[in-house]
């Protein structure tokens, strides 16, 4: 069964990697052949060239990994604090009914309109752009934790106060494992609002970062150096999705994967 299900996935990511490349051949075909236009479109071989040239004067390591650590500690922080808030709603019902609507309409407010106060309240450096990625990270893992507290087995955590078990041993022994999956979920959503959230910080105010390198492209109609930013976006992202994926089966080997 585990050769079979490990031949399955194998022809899965060959497939999606035969997909990739036949689109990308198609694209360059076009452009050569003048069906597309390079200036707005560009070309996989001119975005090949161009993320070569960054890597090789270091705009890579210097604005990409500003990117991924102001979107790193915004994962963080906004992980622990919107998972701690849905725990402590989940198990006072009465704060739960209080709060649980306010959250509701603050997460309905577009963020990047919060930009501008932002800047205000934090400046142009990096805590503007940790507050916005944490802000676009708690809500998803707020919402998932919580619906998974109210989806955890009642008769379990009666069954643990019934054998003395305190608060603690039901949150450790009942709560969180039940929880899990959803914070899996959590993550995995959680990793693509944080870069998001982080360009977004770039976008408003910024003189470093993905971000501020996509917008400086777009001000000088430079279409290689956007979709060179996107492709190593994707790239990354695709990448940190297998890592999860890979820990989700490692630590949830009792339930099915969530794909």
């Amino acid at each position: 069964m585990t050769i079979k299900y490990f031949k399955l996935r194998t022809m899965d990511f060959v497939w999606s990697i035969a997909v990739v490349l036949i689109f990308l051949v198609i694209w360059e075909v076009s452009v050569l052949t003048g069906k597309v236009n390079s200036f707005f479109f560009s070309s996989p071989s001119l975005i090949f060239k161009d993320i070569v040239r960054m890597q090789q004067n270091g705009d890579i390591m210097r604005h990409f990994g500003i990117t991924v650590k102001q979107a790193g500690y915004g994962l963080f922080f906004g992980g622990l604090l919107g998972t701690i808030a849905a725990i402590m709603l989940g198990m006072n019902e009465k704060l739960s009914n209080i709060l649980f609507p306010i959250m509701v309409g603050l997460n309905g407010l577009p963020k990047l309109a919060l930009g501008p106060l932002l800047i205000i309240w934090f400046g142009i450096g990096i805590q503007s752009k940790i507050f916005m990625s944490a802000l676009m990270v708690f809500f998803p893992f707020f919402f998932n934790v919580h619906a998974g507290y109210h989806n955890v087995d009642i008769s379990l955590i009666n069954t643990i106060k019934m054998m003395g078990g305190n608060r603690f041993q039901i949150l450790s022994k009942v709560i969180w494992p039940s929880c899990m999956p959803w914070l899996i979920v959590s993550l995995r959503t959680g990793v693509g609002m944080a870069i998001v959230g982080a360009i977004i910080g770039e976008y408003i105010g910024s003189s470093r970062g993905l971000g501020w390198m996509i917008m400086d492209a777009g001000g000088t109609y430079n279409t290689t150096r956007v979709l060179s930013c996107i492709f190593l976006l994707t790239a990354f992202m695709a990448a940190i999705d297998y890592l999860i994926k890979f820990f989700e089966k490692k630590t949830l080997r009792w339930r099915p994967s969530i794909n």
